[in-house]
């Protein structure tokens, strides 16, 4: 499995657990909808943008490095680590 894949896995587990915490706050401790809802949709927004942060830069889809200063040929960057293609790397 590739690093990407592990990635959204790793995003839909983080979903999938906060969707249940606050499932189970309201139901068990009788806790109000709406902030319960509001601080886990806050909380999730949170570790999912701190789990894919790395995805603002190029990186390798198979095994996560970097390839900012990887040169691109017509089907994108080669990995220097594991020899993928990975999508074309564009400079701003």
């Amino acid at each position: 499995m590739n690093w990407f894949h592990k990635l959204r896995l790793r995003v839909l587990a983080i979903l999938l657990g906060g969707i249940l915490a606050a499932i189970a706050l309201i139901n068990f401790m009788a806790w109000p909808v709406i902030p319960v809802v509001g601080a886990a949709f806050i909380t999730v927004a949170a570790v999912v943008h701190t789990v894919t942060n790395r995805l603002g830069s190029p990186v390798c889809w198979a095994c996560g490095t970097d390839l900012k200063d990887q040169p691109t040929g017509v089907y994108g960057a080669i990995c220097p680590d594991c020899g993928s293609v990975n999508q074309q790397v564009r400079k701003a």
